[in-house]
């Protein structure tokens, strides 16, 4: 994911205050879409469950395959 969409997504996410779980589940996420998701992370308060199984994110050109839920 890397689209002015998921950076508006990204926006919304971070600026949250109600939502408590995210399940982004079996997507593929480019570096950038990776790193506007993490700042989006460290600024959401309230997200306590992240469902990234089978995410596929690419980090500097080598790609991380999570097999496993952040909880």
């Amino acid at each position: 994911m890397d689209s002015p969409a998921f950076t508006g997504f990204c926006d919304a996410l971070a600026n949250n205050k109600s939502l408590i779980e995210l399940d982004l589940r079996n997507n593929d996420i480019s570096h950038v879409g990776g790193t506007e998701l993490a700042a989006a992370l460290k600024r959401n308060v309230t997200l306590r469950i992240l469902g990234i199984y089978f995410t596929y994110i690419i980090i500097q050109k080598k790609i991380f395959i999570n097999r496993s839920s952040l909880e």
